[in-house]
């Protein structure tokens, strides 16, 4: 691709979508390098490409900061995104279940939850928490969440 075409607004405005809507959909800026959008456009080679400019010098800050808005850190990559990525993802369920433990104890009065519940939204809660109660058992927990 040619530096003029990187250059034109809508170039970006029609990636940055592609980001927001992948985003919406999964709920992270995780992608996969084969994640393709819903017209064929390779997303994950386009995130890994705004990577390598930036490792390069050929982002600009506002850029950079257009794909910081849509939760993309140029900074980092392979791995290190991944593990970055899955870390905040992991920290985001986990207050998400917290709030959905709570909201079923104040619906029933009380933090038993039936192995088979299923919240409305489509959350199995009652698997989760018999999972943390094992890790915790085993001492695999951390003890932050225990």
């Amino acid at each position: 691709m040619n530096g003029a075409a990187r250059r034109d607004p809508q170039w970006w405005t029609d990636w940055l979508s592609a980001v927001e809507e992948y985003r919406t959909e999964h709920g992270h800026t995780d992608i996969p390098v084969t994640c393709r959008t819903r017209d064929g456009r390779w997303l994950g080679s386009w995130i890994s490409a705004r990577r390598r400019d930036f490792r390069e010098g050929k982002l600009s800050g506002d850029e950079v900061a257009m794909l910081a808005a849509v939760g993309v850190d140029v900074r980092i990559q392979g791995r290190a995104a991944r593990q970055r990525t899955q870390s905040a993802r992991s920290a985001e369920q986990w207050e998400q279940r917290i709030a959905a433990l709570a909201a079923f104890r104040d619906r029933y009065g009380h933090p038993e939850v039936p192995q088979r519940y299923v919240t409305e939204d489509g959350l199995r809660l009652g698997g989760w928490l018999s999972h943390c109660r094992v890790a915790h058992r085993n001492g695999t927990l951390d003890p932050r969440r225990a």
